[in-house]
């Protein structure tokens, strides 16, 4: 009998706007030893709510069905051996701005936040405003800004998460993301002293 087949990993890659997650997954699909397939979660988006027209209800009612849809799809690539890079994730509903939190919809949030389980590892790509505007000039500075402020703090809240600098060159940026994603491999926690920007 051949020996079983190596289980995959599941990354959640988060970010504001900016923050270089496209570069990154797309280099980890050439400098990945595994097979890499990307599942975008991003449910917060204009495209997303668009679907629904008349009836955004429609479409916060239904995020928990598609975030799981996703999720499963995610869950048969890495049973297949492969990276799992999931382009956001449900977590990003932790980061939503406090105008928007009445308790209703804390609750709301509270519940997608947490309706997947989570994957191997969380990786969180942190850039200065001033450079994610540059990159995509959404936005304003201020309103990346706090953005950034929710993910660093979202890196210091969720289990096997690291906060990785990418304002730097790209190639950095993913070898450091390669080497958390070994450790993953390895059976090791993730660093607890990630590498943060300034």
């Amino acid at each position: 009998m051949g020996r079983p087949p190596v289980p995959g990993i599941t990354v959640a890659l988060l970010g504001p706007d900016g923050a270089g997650k496209s570069t990154v997954a797309s280099l980890l699909r050439t400098r990945s030893a595994m097979p890499v397939e990307t599942v975008y979660m991003g449910l917060w988006s204009d495209a997303y709510m668009a679907r629904f027209g008349r009836a955004p209800w429609l479409g916060a009612l239904l995020r928990p069905v598609v975030a799981w849809h996703r999720y499963l799809v995610g869950l048969g690539h890495r049973r297949r051996s492969r990276l799992v890079i999931f382009d956001r994730y449900t977590y990003d509903a932790f980061t939503v701005p406090v105008s928007l939190r009445s308790p209703l919809r804390l609750l709301y949030f509270r519940m997608i936040a947490r309706s997947c389980p989570g994957p191997d590892l969380v990786v969180l790509l942190d850039s200065p405003a001033r450079l994610m505007h540059e990159r995509k000039g959404e936005g304003t500075e201020a309103h990346l800004e706090r953005e950034r402020s929710a993910y660093r703090d979202l890196a210091k809240r969720l289990p096997r998460a690291v906060l990785v600098d990418s304002s730097r060159d790209p190639e950095v940026v993913v070898a450091d993301v390669l080497r958390a994603i070994a450790g993953v491999a390895e059976g090791r926690r993730p660093a607890s002293h990630p590498v943060v920007s300034r």
